[in-house]
């Protein structure tokens, strides 16, 4: 986990091997390999805002 704030790192966090491990036998190796897809995707991909979401925050700003 990275905490940015205008542009700058404030804190970083990240989990020690026994947590990752500890979650992987608990969540299962299924679970876990979606899991580690799906940080990756997050990391590759823009963010997408959907439009309606972009035309409510629009017009409760002029309300």
């Amino acid at each position: 986990m990275r905490i940015e704030k205008d542009s700058e790192v404030i804190a970083t966090k990240s989990p020690s091997v026994e947590q990752v491990k500890a979650l992987r036998a608990k969540i299962g190796e299924l679970q876990f390999g979606r899991l580690v897809t799906a940080i990756d995707e997050a990391k590759e991909k823009e963010p997408e805002v959907a439009g309606a979401f972009l035309s409510l925050t629009s017009q409760s700003a002029r309300g």
